[in-house]
């Protein structure tokens, strides 16, 4: 039974699939391992073979799956429900930037039968696929760095987007190399990832819970300074 519980974008006649489309692909997706894309460590991202311009988020609540359990995620939630970063990724669709993030599309659950165990409602946030490289994937030597790649005004962007961001009290809490990307075709950076995203105020937003247990989250301007030296001395060493 799948049922979806809202259009993020509200206007379903500007998104590239219909609600139709989204829940018939959403058992064949988790059904096909070969689709997957990209794993964290609460959520899977798979692409759609049919439609290159979208991709499925897909998390388990389920603690016996390696997930948090949403009603032990405090005041503060580590993860952040699809619906919840739904929400999200379309207030910052908004912002005037030249930084970009996924377009959301839909959110829904769906339920999903694991071997050998009961089956489990997993949540599940089509939003758009990006044609772009991480810088994880650069680091690692598994795809090329774009040639229309300029660090400068690339990080300069990135400032400014987070500053805009931050001015709406939004915090992204999760800034890293595998977060940051670069369009393939323009060099233009994109952010993703917004599961652990949150309103607040700077004093106090990079405190939360997890497991009912305090935690500190990674300050957006560090990881991105972190991000930018890394970058320096991978230049330097492709450059040398």
């Amino acid at each position: 039974m799948f049922e979806i519980e809202r259009s993020v974008v509200g206007d379903e006649s500007s998104t590239p699939i219909s609600p139709d489309f989204f829940k018939a692909k959403i058992k064949q997706i988790v059904e096909h391992p070969e689709y997957l894309v990209g794993k964290g460590s609460v959520s899977e991202v798979y692409a759609l073979i049919e439609n290159s311009q979208i991709c499925l988020k897909i998390t388990d609540p389920n603690e016996t799956y390696g997930t948090i359990n949403y009603e032990l995620r405090g005041e503060r939630p580590f993860f952040n429900s699809p619906h919840i970063e739904g929400g999200f990724l379309a207030e910052l669709e908004r912002l005037d930037s030249d930084v970009r993030v996924p377009r959301a599309y839909y959110y829904g659950t769906v339920s999903v039968e694991h071997p050998n165990a009961e089956s489990s409602e997993v949540s599940v946030l089509a939003m758009e696929y990006l044609d772009a490289v991480s810088f994880e994937n650069v680091f690692a030597l598994k795809e090329d760095l774009p040639a229309s790649f300029n660090l400068e005004p690339f990080f300069e962007k990135l400032e400014k987007f987070f500053e805009k961001m931050h001015d709406k009290n939004i915090y992204h809490r999760d800034v890293h190399e595998g977060n940051i990307m670069i369009d393939r075709k323009t060099g233009a950076p994109y952010v993703i990832d917004f599961g652990t995203a949150a309103h607040g105020n700077e004093e106090d937003v990079y405190i939360g819970s997890r497991r009912g247990a305090l935690t500190k989250f990674k300050k957006d301007d560090s990881g991105l300074r972190a991000l930018r030296r890394k970058t320096q001395q991978f230049l330097t060493g492709v450059t040398n």
